[in-house]
Parts: structure tokens; C-alpha cells; sequence
């Protein structure tokens, strides 16, 4: 199991999206020299969106997103710990630094830690202009999911990873998308609730097959580089009723839910005989 000493604050305790950019994204640039993308600017014409790539150029993409409902903006601090994780083995726990030295010399990744900024500085899930951008897919109205869409485009990913949250009472969920991912899905949650002593469950609300609208539902619509559709996993991080006051559970439900993603992807990948 994972677990990181930066996730200790309070879930109440918000930071800045401009703190945020300081203490989280820029450090990626200033400690291991990758270059941050600027992609553009959010709803409010003023905040940026950041993404970077990391990895082994040429191996397979995965991309990984997070905070698209700025409300949900602790999925973003566990995420940028878990990828730089995979930037700097050694901040793994040391039993499991193989592994994160595997995924970074097998898989190309591309992050943007946060998609919607102004929601994630204003604690809201829309955008500024109240939309939520999670089912902006196909109808393409706002800058953070035209951005997201220009880069899946681009990238032409083997897999998506969504991180997000959600107030069910100590619930974690893990969801796919239009291209059938059942097996997949199904192997994530049993993993997880070894691992975990929470309940996980199957996303409620469509949780093999999202509609084209909503983020996963339109990325695993579209053909990767690798002659697959783009495999979508959504983790959904949940609301303890017992441990509402510290960031540290939802952080240890993100950071073991996307290695476990991870690890699945990597065995259909390498053996291409997972049902999906």
C-alpha cells in the first residue's frame, strides 16, 4: 500500500490555484527540468491550464487528468504526488520503487493536474461560466474541455485516467467508458478493496459504459495509437463518514487507485488477453 507524508493537511484547508501552481506544478520543472506546458487559459480568461509529459518517449501514452470539478480539488494534490512517484522512484515506498521504475521506463504519460482552475480556486464544480465541464464532451462550449480534447487528439493516448470525487458516504468507485471495460474495472475494484479498508464499488451511475457527453464516455470513443480504442478508468475518490478532516484517506484510496489502474492497463497491454 501506498501512502506519502505531503497528505497529511486538513480537507478543509484550501489552497490557491496560484499556490497550487507554486508549491506543486512548478517544483515538476525546477527538481527534474520537465518542461510545463502552458495550454491556455481557463473560462476566466485569466488562470492557465499546465500540463507536462513524463515517462519514456516513444513507449505507449497514458494520460492522466485530474481536478476537472474544481470542488474536487483534492484529487489534484494526491495525483501530482502519485506522478511524481513515477518521475522519482525513490519517493515511492521503498518495497514498491521497482514497480514505479517499470512504469517510467514502459510508458510515455501525459498530466494535467488541473483542468479547471477557476472552479478548483472557487471550491465549485462548474467552470466560471457554470458549466460543468465534465459534460461538455461533444458539445465543446468551454476552453477546458477543448484543451483536454485538442490533447487526447494529439496524443492519440492507449488509456485515460480520471481522477475525481464525490460526497457518497465511504464509498471509492471506479468507472470505464463507452469501449466496454468491464473485466478491467471489475479487477481494479477487487484490488482495491484488498488493499483498502474502505468499500469500492462500481461507479453508480453507468458505470461500464458513459455517455459520449461526459469525458470518458467521448474518450474511449476515440482510436489510440495502438489499435485500440482509448481504454477510459475513472476514480472516483469518496467522502469517509468516520475520517472527514484529513486529506490523508482520500490520498491513500488516489494514489493505490492509480497504480492499480496502472498495473491492470499494464497486463493488457503486455499479455492483449484481459476481456475488456
Amino acid at each position: 500500500m501506498i501512502t506519502s507524508h505531503k497528505l497529511t493537511m486538513s480537507a478543509y484547508e484550501h489552497s490557491t490555484y496560484a499556490d497550487f501552481v507554486t508549491n506543486y506544478i512548478t517544483p515538476i520543472n525546477t527538481n527534474y527540468g520537465i518542461t510545463i506546458d502552458n495550454l491556455g487559459v481557463c473560462s476566466d480568461d485569466a488562470k492557465n491550464i499546465y500540463g507536462f509529459s513524463f515517462g519514456t518517449v516513444g513507449k505507449p501514452v497514458i494520460y492522466i487528468q485530474s481536478s476537472i470539478h474544481g470542488d474536487e480539488w483534492e484529487t489534484a494534490f494526491y495525483t501530482i504526488t502519485f506522478v511524481e512517484m513515477i518521475i522519482n522512484p525513490s519517493l515511492a515506498p521503498y518495497p514498491l520503487q521497482k514497480i514505479f521504475k517499470y512504469l517510467k521506463y514502459n510508458y510515455s504519460f501525459y498530466y494535467i493536474p488541473v483542468v479547471n482552475p477557476w472552479g478548483f480556486e472557487n471550491q465549485t464544480r462548474e467552470n466560471f461560466n457554470m458549466v460543468d465541464c465534465n459534460r461538455n464532451f461533444g458539445t465543446w462550449t468551454e476552453p477546458e474541455t477543448i484543451i483536454v480534447r485538442d490533447k487526447v487528439q494529439e496524443l492519440k493516448p492507449l488509456a485515460y485516467v480520471d481522477n475525481q470525487a464525490m460526497s457518497r458516504t465511504s464509498r471509492h468507485s471506479v468507472g470505464g467508458g463507452v469501449f466496454k471495460t468491464r473485466t478491467l474495472i471489475d479487477n481494479i475494484i477487487k484490488n482495491m478493496n484488498f488493499l483498502l479498508d474502505v468499500y469500492v464499488d462500481p461507479y453508480p451511475i453507468d458505470p461500464y459504459e458513459a455517455a459520449p457527453d461526459r469525458g470518458r464516455g467521448w474518450i474511449s470513443t476515440q482510436l489510440s495509437n495502438y489499435g485500440t480504442n482509448t481504454i477510459a478508468i475513472l476514480l472516483e475518490c469518496g467522502w469517509s463518514q468516520e475520517h472527514t478532516a484529513y486529506l490523508q484517506e482520500k490520498g491513500d484510496f488516489g494514489l493505490n487507485a492509480n497504480l492499480s489502474a496502472l498495473l491492470h492497463l499494464d497486463n493488457f497491454w503486455k499479455n492483449r488477453t484481459l476481456t475488456i
